[in-house]
């Protein structure tokens, strides 16, 4: 319950004076005007669809990971491969970034290439940053790249669209790890050669990294 201040009928209140005539002073006409020094810019928070309070755990069990990745896939994924502006149009202006360093020989015959050039180009772009203390938040792909931070759902939602953009099937991956409850972190996995490969931006490794530790894992559809 939230504490409201009481004021006493008696409570003493001091007469409303009247304020003092402003005095007005003119500097000489040779005196430049000092202005204060501006002050930096603040670094804007990370924000976006806040889900739930817990930090960085999709849940103890898998009907509430599932719940969770349903969240990044109709609420990030969906949007960024829609109509208008902020949807497939932004998403492939990103892939053609992606891609537009990559040699001729990478087209699209050789997805395996494209994705490890989509990958190496997402951790260049975005730095890994957790979510505010108490809140849990999905980025949507167009405030994701503006602010430059995210972290792991933020990451898997970014790849997933633009390998689904790629023509690239994907899915999330969830995995549980030694001392941490329930299920502690997601990254996606593209279908590549008949192999469904890891693609964890948020560790400084290559393609294809997983966690070595990793207890249990599962997979779940991020694509609409």
């Amino acid at each position: 319950m939230l504490w409201t201040p009481t004021v006493s009928p008696l409570e003493y209140r001091p007469p409303v004076l009247a304020p003092p005539a402003a005095v007005v002073s003119q500097a000489p006409a040779s005196s430049p005007s000092v202005q204060p020094p501006a002050k930096p810019p603040a670094l804007a928070p990370k924000t976006g669809i806040q889900t739930t309070k817990t930090v960085r755990v999709y849940g103890s069990n898998d009907e509430q990971a599932a719940a969770k990745v349903a969240v990044l896939r109709e609420q990030v994924v969906r949007p960024a491969l829609g109509a208008g502006p902020r949807g497939m149009a932004n998403t492939r202006a990103l892939l053609a970034e992606a891609l537009g360093s990559a040699p001729k020989t990478t087209n699209g015959h050789h997805k395996s290439a494209e994705a490890v050039r989509i990958y190496e180009w997402v951790r260049s772009r975005v730095r890994y940053v957790n979510d505010p203390a108490g809140r849990e938040l999905f980025q949507q792909i167009p405030e994701l790249m503006k602010d430059g931070i995210g972290d792991c759902e933020d990451f898997t939602g970014l790849l997933a669209a633009l390998f689904t953009a790629a023509g690239i099937q994907v899915k999330a991956r969830l995995i549980q790890i030694p001392r941490k409850k329930g299920w502690a972190h997601i990254y996606p996995v593209a279908l590549l050669d008949g192999k469904w490969r890891a693609f964890d931006a948020t560790e400084n490794n290559r393609a294809g990294w997983e966690y070595p530790q990793a207890t249990k894992s599962m997979d779940l559809e991020v694509m609409p």
